[in-house]
């Protein structure tokens, strides 16, 4: 039986799909925890972008699901008085704020749970303190964390970070933090695994993230069209939510005239293994992730990763398991994924090897069990 209970604040949960890495991690840690802890998720009540609420889902009371306890909340109901209300109801022994600078689902809880003195306050940046990140909507981000430094309102927060490079954004931004805890996120191992066979001279690339600016698809796709120039016949289909439609129209007048390079559209969970099954390796040129939850479901799958240096998924090529490179080299990133169209199957296979080596090697659920648990005692 339970014998914690942990209060999640958090903007989008399941069955959202478009918010990407973040509702996985809470996905992911409810389901290995719930055994040990009574998680209760408050959240709102329709995915990014979404003009209307999830239909057939009971708004501003408790559901009860497999691993949580959960609240939808309406517009109308994310309120002091309503946060007040529900952590003297729940008397949590840890609130998890995930993300910054939400007012809804960060900043209005945090204020909360300090007024009502709770036990342990625990924040997971979620990659917001990386440079990438903090360099769109730049000036307000910057006054709000020297408003929030200033006031003091960080001073007794236990900070989750989930890759020590997010430790020293941390540490970099928040004026004296006390306690920084680092823990890598949790990816479920894929159900059916099948290599893909590959002939020299052929690629086919996956791109799957939301459509957004700090996720770099117009480096990915200017990488490719550059190829297709070179005559090396690789192939990019691209899937995710668009979050920002005008940086997406933009995209679109490259992408329109390119028959080698196809949005796919939002891929579902259930979708996971007839999709990543069916690709040899992705390109992520990310401009910054704190973990990047695709990046380790690419390598689950065998799928090598061509990735910038902006995430904590690095000396990649040693391990044959794919590429780090830096954000502005192109040559390099042409070179590389050139370097893996020429191979054929029995060398490509070392790199397929290669993921699914590096990746059975940094995802130890048993360990990061051990080590959620500390995280919320």
């Amino acid at each position: 039986m339970p014998t914690k209970n942990v209060l999640v604040f958090i903007d989008w949960f399941a069955p959202a799909v478009k918010a990407g890495g973040p509702v996985r991690s809470i996905i992911n840690i409810t389901q290995l925890l719930s055994t040990k802890i009574e998680f209760y998720i408050v959240c709102g009540d329709r995915d990014l972008g979404d003009a209307e609420a999830y239909p057939n889902i009971v708004l501003n009371a408790w559901i009860s699901t497999p691993n949580a306890q959960v609240m939808y909340l309406s517009k109308a109901q994310r309120t002091a008085q309503n946060y007040q209300r529900l952590l003297r109801q729940i008397a949590p022994d840890s609130v998890y704020i995930n993300g910054l600078f939400s007012f809804q689902f960060s900043i209005l809880p945090l204020w909360v749970a300090q007024q009502l003195q709770c036990k342990k306050i625990i924040i997971a940046p979620r990659g917001m303190l990386g440079n990438g990140a903090l360099e769109l909507k730049a000036l307000k981000k910057k006054l709000f964390l020297v408003a929030f430094n200033t006031l003091g309102k960080y001073t007794n927060v236990h900070w989750h970070a989930t890759a020590n490079q997010e430790k020293l954004e941390i540490q970099k931004r928040i004026v004296s933090p006390k306690h920084i805890t680092v823990i890598a996120n949790i990816t479920t191992a894929p159900t059916v695994v099948n290599v893909v066979h590959k002939h020299s001279n052929e690629l086919r690339l996956l791109f799957i993230s939301r459509i957004s600016i700090k996720k770099n698809l117009a480096q990915a796709i200017a990488i490719v069209q550059q190829l297709i120039k070179q005559h090396i016949a690789v192939t990019l289909d691209i899937y995710g939510p668009i979050e920002d439609v005008a940086h997406w129209q933009e995209l679109q007048k490259s992408i329109t005239a390119a028959t080698h390079i196809t949005y796919k559209g939002i891929l579902q969970p259930h979708q996971f293994n007839s999709t990543f099954n069916t690709y040899h390796a992705l390109l992520f040129p990310t401009m910054h992730e704190n973990y990047g939850h695709v990046i380790a479901e690419a390598l689950s799958y065998g799928l090598p990763v061509v990735l910038s240096d902006q995430t904590p998924w690095r000396n990649l090529a040693e391990k044959k398991a794919g590429f780090d490179i830096a954000l502005n080299n192109n040559n390099e990133f042409l070179n590389c994924i050139t370097q893996l169209y020429a191979m054929n199957n029995i060398e490509f296979n070392q790199w397929q090897q290669g993921a699914q080596q590096l990746y059975a090697t940094a995802i130890n659920n048993e360990k990061l069990k051990k080590e959620y648990l500390q995280l919320f005692n």
